[in-house]
């Protein structure tokens, strides 16, 4: 119930596929009366496609195969995208990254390759890339907390506020 209670309390949390099916797993098992060994196995799978193998070998918990990193932007709704730098690692569920500098550069900003003191923002894409030189982060990733820290680094955002953000972006009509 705990579990359920906190899912249904984080809308966020649900728009997330993998969220949903462990939620309606944990509903399932609740409705039955209780919790078997195959509703526990199927549980913990659930589970393990969220938090990934990280946590198991390094104790950092992940959003899918993505580290989950500490003062990453929640609210949407300061995303601004208007003369915004952005930069885009891991996989992404919007499109291509060709496809996703367009809806920024539609919204009044600018996709970069790489994070340097003029990045706005990172965003980190749903899955991890092939490339990460960790299991739950990669060299952009890396150069952006170590820019934070020396408080000159990007804003940090997961894809699933960049998608929410773009709802609320206005898109710039050529004059």
């Amino acid at each position: 119930m705990v579990l359920v209670d906190r899912i249904r309390l984080d809308s966020e949390l649900l728009q997330d596929e993998r969220v949903r099916k462990l939620n309606d797993a944990a509903l399932g098992a609740i409705s039955s009366g209780g919790v078997g060994q195959a509703d526990s196995r199927y549980l913990c799978d659930r589970v393990a496609c969220l938090v990934g193998d990280s946590f198991v070998d390094m104790g950092l918990a992940t959003y899918g195969s993505v580290g989950a990193i500490e003062g990453v932007v929640r609210d949407a709704r300061r995303i601004v995208f208007r003369r915004r730098t952005f930069v885009v690692t891991g996989k992404l569920s919007l499109g291509s990254r060709t496809a996703v500098a367009e809806m920024i550069k539609e919204r009044g900003g600018h996709l970069s390759a790489a994070v340097a003191t003029t990045t706005d923002y990172l965003v980190v894409g749903v899955a991890a890339s092939r490339d990460w030189v960790q299991s739950s982060e990669g060299r952009k990733i890396q150069r952006a907390l170590e820019l934070r820290r020396e408080g000159r680094g990007p804003e940090i955002l997961q894809e699933v506020v960049l998608r929410k953000a773009m709802e609320f972006g206005t898109l710039l009509v050529d004059a």
